[in-house]
């Protein structure tokens, strides 16, 4: 017997905005965005039906590999890289983590006041790494010749202000070896500035 995860339409970000808002069936007006976020009806159907088959004794653990494929590349897709540059993790501070543990000791990281804790606490938590805070409004300012990283949330989940890319990224020039972004899919929405501005990003979809 094979098996393989559900899916819905694979047709990508091919959809009109109406069909997407079509995708959110809440029996509410949601505003809690910032503790947990609605699933779309594709997804939401998706992880039932893989729910059903695991509670029966269906589900093949090895097929789950084709949904985690497609993940990436859809992804890929939206950040205008190639798949093999995206992977997959339970959470963004485990990626940031990774991006904190490989600088060189004395690196100073430039962060956004009052940013996303997943996207402080790995950079201070690393010993040995400068962790300069400035007001968000200022981080393209801030962009000096002794920045390694700049560490900032494209929106900020506290409030929904939006990071000044642009304007940063114009100014870091040869001046930093990096960025670090996390971009989540809550309040402010999804929002993909160009790769050609990032280092790395880590993006937490909606629980």
């Amino acid at each position: 017997m094979s098996w393989a995860l559900p899916v819905a339409d694979d047709r990508g970000m091919d959809i009109s905005i109406r069909e997407a808002q079509r995708e959110f069936g809440g029996d509410v007006a949601f505003l809690n965005t910032a503790t947990y976020g609605l699933p779309p009806r594709a997804a939401h159907e998706a992880v039932l039906a893989a729910e059903r088959d695991r509670a029966a004794g269906l589900m093949d653990p090895a097929a789950l590999d084709g949904a985690v494929a497609r993940s990436r590349a859809a992804f890929a897709r939206l950040l205008g890289v190639p798949a093999a540059r995206v992977a997959c993790g339970p959470q963004a501070s485990y990626f940031v983590g990774l991006v904190a543990a490989s600088l060189p000791e004395g690196a100073t990281v430039l962060v956004a006041d009052g940013d996303f804790t997943s996207l402080l606490f790995p950079f201070a938590a690393r010993p040995g790494l400068v962790v300069r805070p400035v007001p968000l409004e200022r981080i393209a300012e801030a962009v000096r010749g002794d920045v390694d990283v700049v560490a900032v949330s494209a929106v900020q989940s506290s409030d929904g202000r939006v990071a000044p890319c642009g304007s940063w990224s114009r100014r870091r020039g040869s001046t930093g070896r990096g960025s670090c972004w996390t971009r989540r899919r809550r309040r402010g929405g999804f929002r993909c500035p160009p790769s050609t501005w990032t280092g790395w990003c880590a993006a937490a979809t909606s629980g």
